[in-house]
């Protein structure tokens, strides 16, 4: 406005530099009639009058008043745009009260010691912005600052909640992923194997805090399972590796290749694995078994050398080459040991030197068979065929008799029988007459071989063949000669006996002793003398006539004697006759039994009872009772473990073998006497020594330790935590234990003795370890060691020490 008399010009009403920053008028002055106008141009100059204001926008915002609230994905790229600060000024914005600068700080964040959040604001555009990795975490909330500035000094302030949502951006991850386990071949079922742990970074609570530890793939299918323990609240998983199938496990050839993984349960679900080796490490756990604890041959005396008699067979349970590798040999015979051989590879049993019925008929041979460590045997009787190899044999090559030419029909001309020592020809001797110049003058029993006048004799001298054969395949035959002396004188010296003379002698028959006065009748004096079948120069006969035994006889040697006693004149030579003398052998006990050695034998601890385990043997040549042998056990065995057959000699289980109350070997004496009058006992006891092979059971902790265990961190040492107890059906070394801690306790704060307890081995610190998951095995001291595993965890709880 202008003051019309004074030519002021006001202010009239408010100015706003932001609708008109100028005004343009014209102002006149009159002066009468005169008048005369002036532009004016009123400037107006700008002021700060007006605060800024700011709201924030964004898909993810939302704006309650002066309170903001964000909710951002994690792992974001930078750069990201969370959202934008929109600001406004009424104050021109070419002015200093109208430019806008935006700002974003952190106010508060909970808990104060977590991490910050990389986020920051765009100054001129007013931007919220990534600035560098987002990490949710759970728990962490953020409270930020944020507003607009104009130039000229006045501002705006609001709060802005921001929250980071969880986003299934990280597998699961195993703490290790290669694993490489050794596992002895008869570890049991629902034995630990190895552990594993998985955890997820991303710590989530919610549905994508579930973490699931399965097996992915096996190279052998169906031989482990998995077990798995949840912690939620830290997102950690704890799996262990359990041995499902034992016979899988032993049946299997090469490394074992398990994959494991570990899967959570966010959309998409992510996972990882890990790769565990299993070496199984074999064990010689089962000895070779005979398929027969006894076998039977035959094999003809005449076999060659390398002659098959017989296959023995032995199988191993065990699974490896190294232990299942089957090795033959012969430990003991009856009589000769080198009579047969085995191949120590094939078990074939062949004949290894020259064999005799008539000098033994029958050997039982103790086979073993064995993988290197671990053996078990059997027996093998073989019988020998007798076979047609011993022609008939006479006494003596030829035989001189001297007949009356006036011997009359059936006159024994000679009596002499032979001997076969093949059984196959007992009673088959058939005997003829060979080479006699008149066939009618003479004749022979074809059974006893007398030979007898037939016809008259004609005054010469003339010989012939006195052939024998056994009947046999192939026909075995000898021959003797036998001279006849035909005499012409009227008579002969004539024998008191008109037969043959026969007597019975023991064997023990006193040396020397006079047998017999022989008597024959003649007109003049007669010298007596032996003609033939004085084997050895046994016997003795004086000119007189007197026979005695010069030598000790022998009833296993020869049973019988046929001497041939000529009575001859002593004024004419030509007057002479002969008549046999027959001594039959008599069987006396004069022999003592002799043991076969067999020093030592195995024994397996799952053998049968009832079953024979050894055969002791012993030979006496005598026959009737004195070759009858009695077995006696001495000393050994007070328990009555074994049974030792007196007529067999046949030692047998009578119990089962324990190694809770059994011996390891057992050493038992055993005599031998045979049942003659008066009874002979052999000259040394024999010793035979029984191996028992007990088989070693593998311990088993029971029952199952706590699974889950919490002890303070204030325990001392010494505190208890577990016991662990065992149970083992084994006896000895092979029921005593050692116990040990293999895994999960790296600083050794846990310590276990060999009873089983567990204690805690040093002060505990919960901030440096918060849990333990302990790996236990235990191992018996038996020389094929066998082991058991288990594993429980410890968590120990927090106490304000700090």
């Amino acid at each position: 406005d202008i003051d019309a008399s004074l030519g002021f010009i006001y202010v009239a009403t408010s100015l706003n530099f932001e609708n008109a920053p100028a005004r343009m008028f014209t102002a006149s002055c009159t002066v009468g009639d005169v008048s005369a106008q002036s532009a004016i141009n009123v400037m107006f100059t700008p002021s700060n009058d007006c605060a800024p204001s700011a709201v924030v926008q964004g898909a993810n915002l939302r704006q309650f008043g002066a309170l903001a609230f964000a909710t951002v994905v994690e792992d974001q790229p930078v750069g990201s745009v969370i959202g934008q600060v929109v600001g406004t000024d009424c104050d021109d914005s070419t002015t200093a009260g109208g430019r806008l600068t935006y700002f974003l700080y952190l106010s508060h964040k909970a808990p104060a010691n977590g991490p910050d959040l990389a986020v920051g604001i765009n100054s001129t555009t007013g931007e919220i912005l990534v600035t560098g990795r987002l990490q949710w975490v759970i728990g962490q909330n953020y409270v930020y600052s944020y507003g607009v500035r104009d130039d000229g000094g006045r501002s705006t302030t609001h709060r802005l909640y921001l929250a980071l949502e969880d986003r299934n951006g990280d597998a699961p991850k195993f703490k290790s992923t290669s694993h490489a386990v050794t596992v002895d071949e008869n570890t049991a079922d629902g034995t630990v194997l190895e552990t594993f742990t998985c955890t997820d970074v991303d710590q989530r609570s919610r549905e994508y805090g579930l973490i699931i530890m399965s097996i992915a793939s096996s190279s052998v299918a169906g031989v482990v399972s998995v077990s798995s323990v949840l912690d939620p609240l830290i997102a950690r998983i704890t799996g262990s590796l359990l041995l499902r199938n034992n016979t899988l496990l032993r049946d299997s050839s090469g490394d074992i290749i398990v994959t494991m993984r570990c899967t959570d349960t966010g959309i998409p679900a992510l996972s990882s694995t890990a790769n565990v080796s299993i070496t199984v490490n074999r064990l010689n756990q089962f000895a070779p078994q005979f398929s027969s604890a006894r076998y039977a041959a035959s094999v003809p005396e005449s076999a060659r050398i390398d002659t098959f008699v017989s296959t023995v067979s032995a199988t191993d349970r065990d699974t490896t080459g190294q232990f299942n590798t089957i090795s033959y040999s012969l430990v003991a015979s009856t009589g000769r040991d080198d009579a047969f051989k085995i191949n120590k590879t094939t078990g074939v049993i062949t004949v290894n030197t020259s064999l005799d019925y008539e000098t033994q008929s029958s050997y039982t041979l103790t086979v073993a068979a064995s993988d290197g460590i671990k053996a078990s045997q059997a027996f093998v009787d073989i019988s020998l065929q007798d076979v047609n190899d011993n022609p008939p044999r006479f006494s003596a090559s030829s035989y001189t008799v001297f007949v009356p030419q006036q011997a009359r029909r059936q006159f024994v001309v000679l009596s002499q029988s032979a001997t076969d020592l093949d059984t196959v020809s007992a009673g088959k001797l058939v005997y003829s007459i060979a080479g006699l110049f008149n066939t009618s003058l003479l004749d022979v029993s074809s059974t006893t071989g007398l030979v007898t006048v037939l016809n008259q004799l004609p005054l010469l001298n003339f010989s012939f063949q006195l052939v024998v054969n056994d009947g046999g395949v192939p026909l075995l035959s000898s021959n003797t000669t036998v001279n006849v002396r035909v005499t012409s004188v009227s008579n002969v010296p004539m024998f008191d006996n008109l037969n043959d003379y026969q007597i019975s002698l023991p064997e023990s028959q006193s040396v020397p002793s006079t047998l017999e006065m022989l008597m024959a009748t003649y007109s003049t004096a007669i010298t007596f003398s032996i003609e033939s079948g004085n084997i050895d120069d046994t016997f003795d006969i004086t000119t007189g006539g007197s026979l005695t035994l010069a030598k000790s006889l022998d009833y296993e040697t020869r049973k019988d004697y046929v001497l041939a006693i000529q009575a001859v004149s002593n004024d004419d030579p030509r007057a002479r006759s002969q008549q046999n003398y027959i001594v039959r052998v008599l069987d006396v006990n004069d022999n003592t039994p002799v043991p076969a050695q067999i020093s030592q034998t195995i024994i397996i601890e799952n053998q049968t009872i009832g079953s024979t385990v050894a055969m002791v043997r012993c030979s006496d040549p005598d026959t009737g009772a004195g070759g009858r042998v009695v077995y006696t056990r001495i000393t050994g065995d007070s328990g009555g473990l074994f049974q030792l057959d007196p007529m067999t000699g046949d030692i047998t289980l009578e119990k089962a073998l324990d190694q809770l109350t059994q011996q390891d070997n057992y050493d038992l004496t055993y005599s031998c006497t045979d049942s003659g009058t008066p009874s002979r006992r052999s000259a040394v006891d024999m010793t035979i020594t029984f191996n028992i092979y007990f088989r070693n059971e593998a311990p088993i902790i029971n029952p199952p330790p706590i699974a889950s265990i919490s002890i303070p961190e204030s325990a001392s040492p010494g505190r208890f935590v577990q016991q662990l107890n065992v149970v083992d059906n084994d006896g000895g070394l092979y029921g005593m234990h050692v116990f040990s801690i293999t895994s999960g306790d790296t600083n050794g704060d846990f310590s276990i003795d060999n009873t089983g307890r567990v204690t805690v081995a040093k002060s505990l610190d919960r901030e440096t370890t918060a849990r333990y998951s302990l790996h236990i095995r235990v191992v018996d001291r038996a020389p094929n060691a066998k082991s058991a595993t288990t594993t429980f965890n410890v968590t120990v709880t927090d106490i304000n020490d700090n």
